[in-house]
């Protein structure tokens, strides 16, 4: 037998799918040299293909053991390991690949993959930009790339990844897609909404363009055409759990609140343990005030809660519901500043209960939150924790209300629980610039990407409040506000002082210093809202139609913060009504 070219034969009856012909000769080969490691592998991937895989890892395994150096050996290994999820000898197999060949861009790129999913993300980034390095003209790589870096919040450079996969291939379909998902999460939606059009013109079902432009238009406010879009994947996938609850979560941001819970029980009847679902209705309830009926679902929050696997890893056992509790309870820290405020509200009634209470929050947060509860520990988030006692428990923040047995009887709200440090010199500049007149603070807007253009009100709104010339305004807003202001003047006339020295985003201490010493306090849904109510500082709080739970559907006041009168808009994204009234009222305030 002429070995080399029945091999080379056989190799061509396994390129043309001819199995069984191309695994006679290989065995055949095998029968007169048992070390030929191109056998060896090629009748692994036979029985790979075959559905033996662990005949394939044994004959593979052989191959590298009679060649050790075989790079195809080792990368098919690794496919295989990567096929059988196991991770870790699948990136061994393909490392290893990768050292004998270091050009060999199969391995690299496969070993890139094997490390995202071990969460590996910075092997895998560096990995895949070899990868491309390479082989710069395969569109899959620069998409994979990008879709790493969008999982690591790198959305400029994932942008620039995907770009070069459409320059290379223009109609390839994933890269419009993700270009879309990636625009979205840079709040650019006009653009992303562009990018699910471009797929639907070449193929008008594609499913996950629908979805995610209906998405991309809940985010621009397009609520109605948004429900459309959902309708028509749904027409192809009547009980896809997922479809259903995003089109109840859009109707609830139309304030179609009955029709949402109706469709939301519904998804539940196809899956009672559906938890994006339990969640998503559990907001729904809350924010229609159903408290006692919304509090267990909050508790599927967790299944997207990134925060969890940290706390796990600190191995502070987690309070469970019922549990008698002899030792320190730890609140972790969920969200942002905001909601650290808002959740602090519960430590005068959690140490009512006699807990010994260590709180979890921003670390801008600490020293205000220490000096306003001197009987608690307050520690800054992302710390390592302290050394606790055994019978030490934790829960995520806003689970109090629900572990505290008919929370919404016990719970009291003070009028004012955040304790300021000393009055400082600028206290005394505005009271001079004001000259007698009262002292309103004014923010305007939201930091969050997807959320805060509904939940902001722009300033060039305000004409009808900012002209009142009975008040000096005190800029509350954090960012970037000196375009804003100067036209606001130009234009209202608005008296208007921002305070240079003063960091709106890091120097929280000396900021409610400054909310302390106003007579009012008008915002938006931020920071400066659970400031204000945790001051007891009169505060009236424009909100959008549909706000987070915690500020209720209705109604002129707020469970969480006595001194707050709310405002809210009569119809989504429209605040002309509410300016009017905001400025009717102040007209009665100021006189």
């Amino acid at each position: 037998m002429n070995i080399a070219a029945e091999f080379e034969a056989a190799i061509l009856d396994h390129q043309a799918g001819r199995l069984s012909d191309a695994e006679r000769v290989y065995s055949n080969i095998l029968a007169i040299k048992k070390d030929h490691k191109g056998a060896l592998l090629h009748l692994g991937l036979i029985k790979h293909q075959m559905g033996q895989d662990l005949l394939a890892v044994d004959l593979i395994g052989q191959a590298i053991k009679a060649s050790p150096k075989y790079a195809e050996a080792h990368y098919n290994l690794g496919t295989i390991q990567n096929s059988l999820g196991n991770l870790r000898m699948a990136a061994q197999s393909l490392r290893q690949a990768a050292i004998i060949n270091k050009k060999h861009v199969g391995a690299i790129y496969n070993l890139a993959g094997v490390q995202s999913l071990l969460g590996e993300h910075d092997k895998a980034e560096r990995n895949y930009k070899t990868a491309a390095k390479l082989a710069p003209n395969t569109p899959g790589i620069h998409i994979n790339l990008a879709i790493l870096l969008r999982n690591q919040k790198k959305l400029e450079e994932a942008l620039k990844s995907v770009d070069k996969a459409l320059r290379l291939d223009i109609n390839f379909i994933d890269a419009h897609l993700i270009r879309g998902d990636i625009l979205a999460d840079l709040g650019r939606t006009k653009e992303a909404l562009a990018c699910y059009d471009t797929i639907l013109k070449i193929e008008p079902k594609n499913s996950p363009a629908l979805v995610n432009k209906a998405a991309a238009l809940l985010d621009f406010g397009n609520y109605q055409e948004a429900i459309d879009n959902y309708d028509q994947v749904i027409k192809i996938k009547p009980n896809h759990l997922g479809l259903l609850t995003s089109k109840a979560n859009g109707l609830v941001r139309m304030a179609r609140f009955n029709e949402a819970l109706d469709l939301y029980q519904f998804t539940l009847s196809i899956d009672p343990t559906h938890g994006q679902t339990i969640y998503n209705r559990s907001l729904c309830l809350l924010l229609k005030g159903r408290i006692s009926a919304g509090l267990p679902g909050l508790e599927m929050r967790f299944e997207n809660e990134d925060n969890i696997e940290r706390w796990r890893r600190d191995n502070v056992p987690f309070w469970r519901k019922g549990e008698s509790l002899s030792g320190p309870l730890f609140l972790r820290a969920e969200q942002g500043v905001g909601d650290h405020l808002l959740w602090s509200t519960q430590i005068p009634l959690l140490i009512e209960h006699g807990h010994d209470i260590i709180f979890e929050c921003d670390p801008r947060l600490v020293e205000m939150l220490s000096r306003s509860f001197p009987k608690i520990k307050c520690i800054s988030e992302g710390l390592k924790p302290l050394e606790l006692p055994d019978n030490a428990r934790q829960i995520g923040m806003a689970s109090v209300p629900y572990f505290l047995e008919n929370w919404e009887q016990k719970f009291k709200p003070q009028k004012r629980i955040f304790k300021t440090g000393l009055k400082k010199k600028f206290i005394a500049e505005i009271i001079n610039r004001a000259a007698g007149r009262p002292i309103i603070g004014i923010s305007w807007r939201s930091a969050l990407l997807k959320l805060g253009p509904h939940k902001s009100m722009p300033l060039d709104y305000w004409r009808e409040i900012l002209e009142n010339r009975d008040a000096l305004f005190i800029n509350r807003q954090y960012g970037e506000t000196d375009i804003e202001i100067a036209d606001a003047i130009k234009a209202f006339g608005a008296d208007i002082y921002s305070f240079p020295r003063l960091d709106y985003m890091n120097d929280l201490d000396n900021l409610t210093s400054l909310i302390d010493s106003l007579d009012l306090v008008i915002t938006t849904s931020n920071v400066t809202a659970h400031f204000s109510g945790g001051l007891g500082k009169k505060c009236w709080l424009a909100l959008q139609k549909v706000p987070l739970w915690y500020w209720g559907a209705q109604g002129k006041t707020n469970k969480f913060y006595p001194s707050i009168t709310i405002y809210r808009q009569n119809e989504p994204n429209n605040w002309s009504s509410l300016i009017t009234e905001i400025s009717t009222d102040l007209t009665t305030f100021l006189n």
